[in-house]
Order: structure tokens, then C-alpha cells, then sequence
């Protein structure tokens, strides 16, 4: 029994940041499920969902508390600079699919950029917000404790390179379950998923470490509002 309660993960506290995340992801898988895995697992039953959601949202805080990773922003210049981070992978996608890869893009997806905006920001703003619960609060909390664990330091004294490390192999998991398994692609368009999907994932894995969760939620969800509109325009 004893041996048990040691491994366990501590309850977080149930913070107003975690509060509000909380809330907010709720909110969202009301809506749906926006992420594949999931999807399987609830089977359109949305108490179900709404069930899982919390689980791995308390379950990813509780990995971000024992590895000493924020929730809430951390320092007072997290919300420039989320929002700045927000901006910057805007304009890189931008160049990335308005620019470099314009011509390899499927008719589908420029197709949906040309659609009424507001659906499609809806869609994205609700679908980064969970993509970041799932992956950033959870697997990469989950992973950064391992990894801390393993070298026996904190989480913020790990070096750059393996923060890094980890935020990219946290995202490539969100890639390979949610668009290389649906939507299979010739091996060319595997460079064009690291820089359009890796790249940025690993920016919000990196932001959250640094500057909290609250930053990298804020950083992913600015970031559409200002990448939807543009790429409509531009694509």
C-alpha cells in the first residue's frame, strides 16, 4: 500500500490558471473531439469525452507540478511574448504554404482556405486549444518528468537541446496519429509535415517549458487568429 501511494502522481492544486484551462478544454470537447485518438476512444459519447478530457488535463498538471513546470504564465512578459511567438509561426507558415510549398499543397486544403472564415477559425482556434491540452499539458508534461527523472534534475535544468528533444518528439506523435495515418502523403510531403506541423509544435513545446502553459495556449491560439485570415488571402 505504501509502496503504491509513493508512485503515485500528486493531486494538483486546483489553481485559478488550472481552473480556467480546465474549464475552458471542457468546453471545447462539448463541441468535439478534434484530435483522432480521442475520438476512437469516446465514440461520439461526449460525457465520455468531456470524462477523458478532464483525466488527462488534471493527469498532465499533476506531471507538470512534480516536474516543476508551470501552468500559469510565468514571469510578467509571458503574455508579449506568447503573442509575439503567436505572430512569428504566422508568418512562418505563411511563408511555408503561401511561398515554398504553394504548389505541392492538396486541392482540399487550399479549397477550405478559400471557405467562409469565421467556421474555419472557429474550427482551428477550438482545435489548438485541445491539441495543446492533449499534447503539451499532457504527453510533453508526462515525458519532460520522465526525462527529468531519469537524469535526476528539475525540468528547467535540463539542457536546451533535450527540451527540444522531447518538444519534437511530442509533436511528431500528434503528427504521425492526427494527419500522416489520416491522410496518408507521398514520402516528399513528410519534409513538408516537419516544417509545417513539427516545427511550430515544437515552438509551443518550447514556450510552455519556458514560459508556462498559459503562454504556449495563448501563443498556438493567437497564432490561428492571425494565420486564418492571412492564409485565405495569400494561398
Amino acid at each position: 500500500m505504501l509502496a503504491a501511494r509513493s508512485l503515485s502522481l500528486p493531486l494538483p492544486r486546483l489553481d485559478p490558471a488550472l481552473a480556467i484551462i480546465l474549464l475552458l478544454a471542457l468546453a471545447v470537447a462539448v463541441v468535439g473531439p478534434f484530435d483522432f485518438p480521442v475520438a476512437l476512444m469516446t465514440q461520439g459519447n461526449v460525457p465520455v469525452r468531456l470524462l477523458l478530457i478532464a483525466v488527462l488535463t488534471l493527469a498532465g498538471a499533476a506531471c507538470a507540478r512534480r516536474a516543476g513546470l508551470c501552468i500559469g504564465g510565468e514571469d510578467r512578459r509571458w503574455p508579449l511574448f506568447a503573442l509575439a511567438a503567436g505572430f512569428g509561426v504566422a508568418v512562418y507558415v505563411c511563408l511555408i504554404d503561401g511561398f515554398l510549398f504553394r504548389h505541392h499543397l492538396p486541392a482540399e486544403y487550399l479549397q477550405a482556405l478559400q471557405g467562409p472564415l469565421s467556421p474555419r477559425l472557429s474550427y482551428y482556434v477550438q482545435r489548438a486549444f485541445q491539441e495543446n491540452v492533449i499534447y503539451r499539458l499532457f504527453v510533453f508534461s508526462a515525458l519532460t518528468l520522465a526525462v527529468a527523472k531519469v537524469r535526476g534534475v528539475d525540468a528547467r535544468q535540463l539542457p536546451l537541446w533535450l527540451v527540444w528533444a522531447v518538444a519534437i518528439a511530442t509533436q511528431i506523435l500528434n503528427v504521425s496519429v492526427n494527419i500522416s495515418l489520416l491522410e496518408p502523403s507521398p514520402a516528399a510531403m513528410l519534409g513538408y509535415n516537419f516544417v509545417r506541423y513539427v516545427i511550430p509544435g515544437a515552438v509551443w513545446g518550447w514556450t510552455y517549458w519556458r514560459f508556462g502553459f498559459a503562454a504556449a495556449e495563448l501563443a498556438h491560439v493567437s497564432c490561428h487568429i492571425v494565420l486564418q485570415p492571412a492564409l485565405g488571402t495569400i494561398v
